[in-house]
């Protein structure tokens, strides 16, 4: 007869299963090429050239994914800027813009 001892064996997590909970999911692959493109130069994420498609998507997922942040701050801002209906648009781009009069 084998004795327990009241302990049970943890599961152990896998890392994959962790990462799933923690961040939902994200179809990247709607998204044209031009657009993931437009986001692989803007964080400048280093890839051989020519990748097709699904290549690019799935580097842009682990970079996605990799990218940290913090929940309280980003909701907290983003809830300011929809009350106040302001956007990154409504900002003068330039430090000389003319003011209407």
């Amino acid at each position: 007869m084998i004795q327990n001892n009241g302990r049970q064996k943890r599961k152990r997590k896998d890392s994959e299963d962790e990462q799933q909970s923690d961040c939902p999911e994200v179809d990247l692959g709607q998204l044209q090429v031009n657009t993931l493109r437009r986001y692989k130069r803007h964080y400048r994420i280093q890839t051989r050239p020519g990748l097709n498609k699904a290549q690019l998507v799935e580097t842009i997922v682990r970079h996605f994914k990799s990218t940290p942040v913090t929940e309280k701050e980003t909701l907290t801002y983003f809830i300011y800027m929809a009350k106040t209906h302001k956007s990154k648009f409504d900002q003068p781009t330039s430090r000389y813009h003319d003011s209407p009069t």
